[in-house]
C-alpha cells in the first residue's frame, strides 16, 4: 500500500506523517532518537499536542537534502546499478500505521528484487560512529533501515554515506527478522498510546517536566523504588558537592595565576582561555536602531533574528561582559 506524494505540498506531507510512524521516527520509539528526542516528545507530536522541531534553518539538514542526489548517483556509479525515486509514502500491509519514505530504490538485477538505498551525510565529528564497511553504521540507522525493509517487504538495503563532504562509505544491511519483530512490537505499543491518549513511559527529567508542568497541593506516598532512588540521589549529591568544591579550588588557583591574560599555555600548547565576553544590550539596541527593533520583536525581541538579518547592528550593540573560562580539549 502507498500514498502518492506527487504534487503533495510539504504541509500535506507532514499531516500524512502524523498518521503513523515513519522510518525516521522508529529510532525514537526505541530510545535512539536524534537530538535526545524522546518517545514522549514523539507521542506529543503524533497527537498534535506539540509541533515538531523546526529544522528549516538547520544547515546540516539543508545540505543533507541537497547532497542526497549526489550520494545516490555516486552509489549508482560505483556499483554499476540504477537507482530511482519512490514518490510515495509506503504503508506496511498488516500495520498501515507503519510508514516509510525511501530516499531511493535500487533497480532489480535480472532474477533479483529491488533493494533500498538510504543516503546519509555526516560531519567528521560523527565519523567515528561509521565503520569502514559491512553493516557498521550507527544503531539508529540500523533501526531506520530495518523499519524500511519491513514496510517495503525487502531483503537487502544499502546505506551510502558521505562523511565530511569528501569521504564516501557504503554499507549493506540484511533484513533481520528478530529485530523487525521487536520493532513491530515496540511500535505497536507506542501507536496504541497515540490512539488512546495514554502517554508512553517517562524516560527523562525533561519528559517529567513537560508532562507535569504545574504542581498541586497534594502529597503522594513514595513507592519502595522511589524511596531507594531518593536515598541514592542524596549520596550522589554529597559526592557531587565534594567534587564541585575541589573543582572550584583548582579553578581558583588557575584563574589567580592567569591574572589579566586571556590564554594559558604549557610548552606552546593552549590549555585554557579566560576571555572577556561581549553581551548583546537590548536597551542600547532599541535606542540606536528603533525601526529594526520594532521589526524583530513579537512580544519580546528576537535576538537570533537580529543576529541573522542585521549582523552589523547586532555587533554594534555587543558590550563588554564578564570573562568566560574554557578548558581546551586535550
Amino acid at each position: 500500500m502507498k500514498i502518492s506524494t506527487v504534487g503533495m505540498s510539504r504541509e500535506d506531507w507532514l499531516k500524512e506523517r502524523k498518521r503513523g510512524i515513519g522510518a525516521s521516527d522508529a529510532p525514537t520509539v526505541v530510545g535512539l532518537g536524534y537530538d535526545d528526542r524522546s518517545p514522549y516528545d514523539l507521542y506529543l507530536e503524533k497527537r498534535g499536542e506539540a509541533e515538531p522541531k523546526d529544522l528549516s534553518d538547520n544547515e546540516a539538514v539543508h545540505f543533507g537534502q541537497v547532497l542526497e542526489e549526489v550520494v545516490a548517483q555516486e552509489f549508482a556509479l560505483r556499483n554499476g546499478r540504477k537507482v530511482r525515486r519512490v514518490n510515495a509514502i509506503l504503508q506496511h500491509p498488516d500495520h498501515p500505521w507503519m510508514l516509510a519514505n525511501l530516499d531511493r530504490e535500487v533497480v532489480a538485477e535480472p532474477g533479483g528484487e529491488p533493494e533500498i538505498l538510504e543516503c546519509k551525510t555526516t560531519g567528521y565529528r560523527g565519523a567515528a560512529q561509521w565503520g569502514e564497511s559491512g553493516d557498521e553504521v550507527p544503531d539508529r540507522v540500523i533501526v531506520q533501515v530495518q523499519h524500511q525493509l519491513a514496510v517495503r517487504r525487502r531483503t537487502v538495503a544499502y546505506v551510502a554515506a558521505l562523511i565530511g563532504g569528501q569521504q564516501y562509505r557504503q554499507y549493506r544491511i540484511v533484513r533481520d527478522e528478530p529485530l523487525i519483530e521487536m520493532l513491530i512490537a515496540a511500535e505497536t505499543r507506542f501507536w496504541e498510546c497515540v490512539k488512546t491518549g495514554v502517554p508512553p513511559e517517562i524516560t527523562s527529567i525533561e519528559d517529567a517536566r513537560k508532562r507535569y508542568p504545574v504542581s498541586r497541593e497534594i502529597a503522594v506516598e513514595a513507592s519502595p523504588e522511589m524511596n531507594l532512588a531518593l536515598l541514592s540521589m542524596r549520596s550522589l549529591q554529597e559526592q557531587i558537592d565534594a567534587l564541585q568544591a575541589e573543582f572550584d579550588a583548582q579553578k581558583t588557583l588557575v584563574l589567580a595565576g592567569m591574572g589579566n591574560a586571556d590564554t594559558l599555555t604549557f610548552l606552546g600548547s593552549k590549555l585554557a582561555t579566560w576571555k572577556s565576553a561581549r553581551e548583546f544590550d537590548e536597551g542600547v539596541f532599541a535606542d540606536r536602531y528603533p525601526e529594526i527593533a520594532a521589526k524583530c520583536a513579537k512580544t519580546v525581541l528576537d535576538k537570533s533574528l537580529v543576529r541573522k538579518e542585521h549582523k552589523a547592528a547586532y555587533e554594534d550593540c555587543l558590550l563588554p561582559g564578564g570573562r568566560r573560562f574554557l578548558i581546551s580539549k586535550g
